[in-house]
């Protein structure tokens, strides 16, 4: 089963390069993911950046090739160029109302994807972490604030405990603050502004993040002639946060689940990254296209075994069954080649 991430940092599909979660107009269109991010400084009022956490049918501005979000959603969708011949699962926004996911069905839907079953992101990540029972905290990052989320085992099932919200800590607050200090020593030392334009702050931002998603070794700015490594700083930058984090009490410790660029930001060492896996997923479910999408609202703590491959015991060569011994890489049913040169069927006969 395809494993659909729907995170409004970055949706993707289960271990392949993810789409910036938003979109925005530009040059009298709509464009989603890289494109938008390329314009997301250069005119902030002509982006959408809460396209999946806020998945409504409300109209957006201007209404020229998409009338609201879950169209934005649907062009966002078709970017991917996502599989349309097995059953998805979406691990979607822990702050979806039944609305929102009535409204992502549709888009599904529009975009011709089977969606067999849906759980909130966070108890994905808590699943896929694979790190026990006990407590943990999932942190959802999106670019306008963060929600830090609760899950305790109950009843073997991942249950969403408690929530807090932190508005000043979505991604866009995170560069505001790291933008201003850089601007300052730009300043100091070169006599330049680099945040004087939207041309200027858009390729500030481009470094940036570059730098946090690990695609960069280092934050630079180059501009007037002058040159500034930021990234050497990067002690200074982490304390610009230190407000939020110890109003929020996020810590760097073993059983907290962040996004790796948040991690980067904040210079945590023990936390882990938060990841989402389908593997086994649908099995363990139950779930099978075809049927109707299943909402999960607590995902099991751990996975049924999968079904036990039973050992290769005889091949069949010529309507005679030949036992065999070293056949570790054999499954009943394959056709398989003998050290003799023989082709014949791998099968398995019960010991009696």
């Amino acid at each position: 089963m395809n494993l659909l991430d729907v995170n409004p940092l970055e949706v993707n599909v289960s271990g392949q390069e993810g789409l910036p979660g938003f979109s925005a107009f530009v040059l009298g269109k709509w464009v989603h993911g890289d494109e938008a991010l390329r314009a997301c400084r250069v005119d902030p009022q002509s982006v959408v950046f809460d396209v999946w956490k806020d998945l409504d049918l409300q109209p957006v501005q201007p209404p020229v090739g998409a009338r609201h979000r879950a169209d934005l959603a649907v062009g966002q969708l078709t970017s991917l160029k996502l599989s349309t011949e097995n059953p998805w699962f979406a691990a979607v926004p822990s702050t979806w109302t039944k609305d929102r996911l009535q409204v992502f069905l549709g888009v599904a839907q529009q975009c011709h994807l089977n969606v067999a079953g849906l759980s909130p992101r966070c108890m994905v990540v808590a699943r896929s972490a694979g790190l026990g029972s006990e407590p943990l905290t999932v942190l959802e990052w999106d670019w306008t604030e963060l929600r830090i989320l609760y899950l305790e085992v109950v009843k073997g099932e991942w249950t969403q405990i408690e929530t807090t919200v932190v508005p000043e800590a979505g991604i866009l607050g995170c560069f505001r603050r790291e933008s201003r200090l850089a601007a300052n020593w730009m300043l100091d030392q070169h006599r330049v502004d680099p945040l004087h334009s939207g041309t200027t702050e858009q390729q500030l931002f481009d470094d940036w993040w570059m730098w946090h998603q690990g695609k960069s070794s280092a934050w630079t700015i180059a501009l007037g002639g002058s040159v500034l490594t930021v990234s050497d700083q990067a002690e200074d930058l982490r304390q610009s946060h230190l407000g939020w984090l110890e109003k929020a009490g996020v810590k760097d410790e073993t059983r907290t689940l962040m996004p790796g660029m948040l991690k980067h930001v904040l210079g945590f060492q023990q936390v882990h990254e938060a990841q989402v896996s389908g593997e086994g997923l649908g099995e363990s479910l139950g779930l099978t296209g075809g049927s109707g999408a299943r909402w999960m609202e607590t995902l099991p703590a751990e996975t049924k075994l999968k079904a036990t491959v039973l050992p290769v015991t005889h091949i069949v060569c010529e309507g005679v069954a030949v036992r065999v011994e070293e056949v570790a890489d054999w499954k009943p049913g394959e056709m398989v080649t003998l050290p003799d040169g023989r082709t014949g069927l791998a099968i398995h006969v019960p010991q009696r």
